[in-house]
């Protein structure tokens, strides 16, 4: 696995990485983003969080809700992936050719679209 020396999983990366877009973020907004349910992503926090990479806060403009952001150190650990994930994303292109690698990153960009998955939740309610 490419990010192995940064001691973080691609998912964790991804995880981190929209954190860090979004900042400071709702569970439900995260959740949304990742494409995930508040529980799965409550799963998926946890050692985040136990590690020190990520903080989860009240909101200070709604106290019911809870705000997650990147720690100092989840910074860190995000940017040591970088370079590692560059790695990653070459030897993708390399081995799939640039036409091909742009088509791929089109067709993830189109299934996680906020359209696409409005339309097929769509089609789920009227089947």
């Amino acid at each position: 696995m490419v990010l192995a020396p940064s001691g973080i999983k691609i998912t964790q990366r991804a995880v981190l990485a929209q954190i860090e877009r979004s900042e400071p973020v709702s569970v439900g907004i995260l959740a949304h983003a990742l494409v995930m349910d508040a529980g799965g992503l409550a799963h998926t926090l946890k050692p985040l969080v136990r590690d020190g990479w990520v903080s989860i806060e009240e909101d200070p403009q709604d106290r019911r809700n809870r705000v997650i952001r990147l720690t100092t150190l989840g910074k860190t650990k995000l940017r040591q992936s970088d370079a590692l994930w560059d790695i990653a994303n070459r030897s993708v292109e390399k081995g799939l050719g640039r036409a091909q690698s742009k088509a791929l990153r089109d067709a993830v960009e189109l299934l996680i679209s906020d359209h696409f998955i409005d339309s097929v939740e769509a089609a789920i309610a009227s089947a």
